[in-house]
């Protein structure tokens, strides 16, 4: 039923079904890398996004023309300061920043943890398409064992919501209410979805009969998902808790779990015994991550240690001919079902298909997921110091500047630099402690300043370009050497990025990361192509082409003649009269500033002309 050699790349999931665009989409994760959310909306792009080994495409144009068209249709909530740090100088950042909402748990001390996304497709010919996606890892670039299950539905007519739809449409609905701030248009959307995802006729996976949706924690209340029955039960999770084996345990047969050796070795004996097997990965079977949703099993704070092999969280329940399988966010923790926010599916079907034996396969082969999976061995040392003492003090650091709620002023200089200040509203002030240090800097550079926290300016950046102005800073908060927090070992800086609210921006700041990219008339030209080549082209083979000057991407407009460019412009309007759309976004753009209107090849409005007037005709 799991074949490990079934595997999917995240943005394979996303890619919208055959005859249908993508129009918008709802998001959530835990921790948040903002270079997964860039590439995001190449898997909305008509074009193809991969290069030759499969990872998705540098290729610079590729990716300013995803974000131009769908960035501002996505809306992605994140638990507060768990944005990692991303390399500097990433032109393309301002496009995303309307996208990020970061949040926090209702119930004190809990995590925003859910994995989900929900996916709305339109077409000109079928009724609208939602896709919901469940999954167990985060959006960042880890490379673990992770579950991903994905669900379509048709947007019905009927009036009256399907009744189990209900938690999911509550699920969604409740987003906007978890974030300090979401525009008012964007709090329509989401409104929007939640209501109709409750008429989405949606189609469980082959080898099941049923589906339940169990979001938890949003009333703040305890759920528990789990029917109390005496069945055979196994647990997958990367952390595990005594207090949820324990429950297991007395309202079934915990038969098998699966974790990492340091989960299990942190667990009671008392809490593993009368297992069947305990199992972790083999060593080698899948690459170390740095996913940074390293949920501890005591108190659901992260750490920053590097994940190995499992990321997965699956409970399976064999129940006579039938089984049940919950998948999703949820780590087998008492903070997952208590403090947390997290998304679970639940999925019905025959024991034979889809029961612990059909999850496990018998074989020991490397196609099944038992033939990665060897017996845990307790380690006869003691279980390395977590050093949580100072793991909490970064943390509790880490809450007191998110609850400062500083904003970015933007400010001019001169014609062509500015400077940003970051402030504290009213009377939020935070003193940090001596042994504290604290920096800041906008993502975009790679020099920070010193945090005054307790001043109404906190730091101020001079000298910046255009480019350089951003919505996302990074902090970095650590101990000093010498006081005594953490003992004598090192104790590692807690690195993070926050989503400040961005005051004084320049309106026409994009249409400028446009022409930075844009440095010439051939990389016009090129973007021009990207748009006219319809589903064929390959993104990688483009880049590379273009280099070379290959027949019909060459280096400079003056090698296509008229008829080159003509054909390809009525190509696009009898076929895919969207890329006449496309092109025509990109040439108003650069039409409104004399430095982008000269970037416009020579001879373009002479052909383009006549191109547009057909359009515009035939969509009267």
């Amino acid at each position: 039923m799991l074949r490990p050699e079934n595997r999917n790349l995240f943005l394979d999931s996303m890619r919208p079904p055959p005859g249908y665009t993508f129009d918008r989409a709802v998001g959530t994760t835990f921790t948040l890398d903002l270079l997964s959310l860039l590439i995001t909306p190449l898997a909305f792009t008509f074009f193809d996004w991969e290069d030759r080994d499969g990872r998705p495409t540098a290729e610079p144009l590729a990716l300013l023309e995803a974000l131009r068209r769908h960035a501002s249709h996505i809306h992605l909530f994140c638990q507060a300061g768990m944005i990692n740090v991303p390399p500097a100088d990433k032109q393309l950042l301002p496009y995303i920043e309307s996208s990020v909402f970061e949040v926090h748990a209702p119930k004190k001390g809990g995590l925003f943890h859910p994995k989900v996304w929900l996916l709305r497709f339109v077409s000109d010919d079928e009724p609208c398409m939602y896709r919901l996606m469940c999954l167990s890892r985060n959006l960042t670039f880890a490379r673990s064992w992770d579950t991903v299950l994905v669900l379509d539905g048709v947007l019905t007519d009927r009036k009256l919501a399907i009744a189990k739809n209900h938690p999911l449409g509550e699920f969604i609905e409740s987003l906007p209410g978890m974030a300090r701030h979401v525009p008012e248009d964007v709090e329509g959307t989401i409104a929007q979805m939640a209501q109709e995802v409750r008429r989405v006729a949606f189609e469980p996976p082959e080898g099941f009969r049923d589906f339940a949706f169990w979001p938890v924690g949003l009333d703040r209340r305890y759920k528990w998902p789990f029917p109390e029955e005496d069945r055979p039960f196994l647990v997958m999770s990367p952390f595990l808790g005594d207090w949820f084996l324990k429950e297991i345990k007395q309202q079934g047969q915990l038969r098998f779990v699966i974790s990492r050796p340091e989960s299990l070795a942190a667990v009671s004996e008392e809490s593993l015994e009368k297992v069947e097997e305990c199992l972790v990965m083999e060593e080698g079977s899948a690459l170390d991550v740095n996913d940074g949703d390293a949920e501890a099993a005591t108190d659901g704070l992260d750490d920053d240690n590097e994940l190995a092999g499992l990321h997965a969280k699956l409970f399976v329940m064999d129940e006579g001919w039938e089984a049940r399988i919950w998948t999703g966010s949820a780590n087998a923790t008492r903070a997952a079902f208590h403090n947390n926010i997290e998304f679970l599916v639940e999925l019905t079907g025959l024991k034979s298909r889809c029961g612990i034996k059909a999850l496990l396969g018998g074989d020991g082969s490397q196609h099944t997921l038992r033939g990665l999976l060897v017996p845990y061995e307790p380690d006869s040392e003691e279980p390395p110091d977590g050093d949580d003492e100072a793991r909490h003090y970064l943390n509790a650091a880490r809450e007191k500047l998110i609850d400062l709620r500083l904003e970015a002023h933007v400010s001019v200089e001169d014609e062509n630099q500015y400077a940003i200040a970051l402030r504290c509203p009213g009377n939020h002030r935070w003193r940090p402690p001596k042994d504290l240090s604290v920096k800041a800097w906008p993502v975009t550079l790679q020099h920070s300043a010193e945090l005054s926290v307790g001043a109404k300016t906190a730091a101020s950046f001079e000298g910046l370009s255009l480019e350089a102005i951003t919505a996302f800073f990074a902090f970095d908060v650590r101990v000093a050497p010498g006081s005594g927090i953490g003992g004598k070992k090192k104790v590692d800086p807690l690195r993070f990025v926050l989503t400040l609210p961005l005051h004084g921006a320049p309106a026409d700041r994009k249409d400028c990361i446009l022409q930075s990219l844009l440095k010439d008339q051939d990389h016009v030209m090129r973007l021009l192509l990207l748009l006219l080549a319809g589903e064929s082209l390959s993104v990688s083979d483009f880049a590379m082409d273009s280099v070379h000057g290959s027949v019909g991407t060459a280096t400079s407009f003056g090698v296509f003649d008229t008829g080159t460019l003509l054909e390809s412009l009525l190509r696009a309007l009898a076929r895919d009269p969207t890329a006449i759309e496309q092109v025509a976004n990109v040439v108003d753009d650069l039409k409104k500033t004399p430095e982008g209107q000269q970037l416009i090849p020579d001879g373009f409005d002479e052909i383009w002309a006549p191109i547009w007037e057909c359009y515009a005709e035939g969509r009267k």
